[in-house]
């Protein structure tokens, strides 16, 4: 599923982040949320002067913002090429 075809989250989902949010941040949280509900993300980062890397992210999902989400993240494939961050979920969702 592309970016492009992303159906904002359930109006209730995105009450529960809302207070962690101000100005146009508030705006892009039901879409934001989606992404988020969705536990991974695919891609591939460009790279000045070189080829684009792909790239899978994981994280797991939880509806309450102060969890904690683990996200991992993976570059081409290669299991030497992988990255873990923990944080709460409002921070996570805000990137």
């Amino acid at each position: 599923m592309s970016l492009e075809k992303l159906q904002p989250a359930n109006p209730r989902d995105v009450s529960v982040y809302a207070p962690y949010y101000q100005g146009r941040k508030r705006s892009a949280l039901p879409l934001a949320i989606s992404l988020y509900q969705r536990g991974n993300l695919e891609g591939s980062r460009k790279i000045e002067g070189g080829e684009s890397i792909p790239f899978v992210a994981t994280w797991n999902i939880s509806s309450l913002p102060a969890d904690l989400t683990r996200c991992r993240m993976q570059f081409d494939g290669n299991a030497d090429l992988s990255y873990e961050v923990t944080m709460a979920n409002f921070e996570f969702v805000d990137f």
